[in-house]
């Protein structure tokens, strides 16, 4: 009996060790069946990410009220055309491209207007 309930014990733990390795590799498998590629899928995680830091930003008063505004704005608009373009398929790397520049347009606009309000 001990040695039923010890072998039990023991296969046990190796599963709770292991199951979390299967999980992962199953979930980055689920992620790309859908033919998103891991660009289309990291630069809707960034957009996203921004916009929740946006809030929090707004939230914890690092923001104010119309810089809050004007980068949620931004960030929902491209937010939007990102979401648009995963749904239709049509995600290209020119749609990438040109989100990431109009991402990095607004950062340079922020620390631009940072410099100028620091002086």
């Amino acid at each position: 009996m001990n040695i039923l309930f010890s072998t039990l014990l023991m296969i046990l733990t190796i599963l709770l060790i292991i199951l979390p390795f299967i999980r992962r590799r199953h979930t980055a498998t689920l992620a790309f069946s859908n033919g998103q590629s891991s660009e289309s899928v990291n630069q809707k995680d960034l957009i996203l990410g921004t916009l929740g830091e946006i809030e929090f930003d707004y939230h914890m008063d690092k923001l104010s009220l119309d810089d809050y505004q004007t980068l949620k704005s931004n960030y929902s608009h491209i937010a939007v055309e990102v979401l648009k373009a995963e749904k239709s398929n049509a995600y290209t790397k020119d749609d990438i491209n040109l989100a990431k520049y109009n991402l990095q347009d607004i950062e340079d606009e922020i620390e631009k207007e940072l410099e100028t309000m620091n002086r």
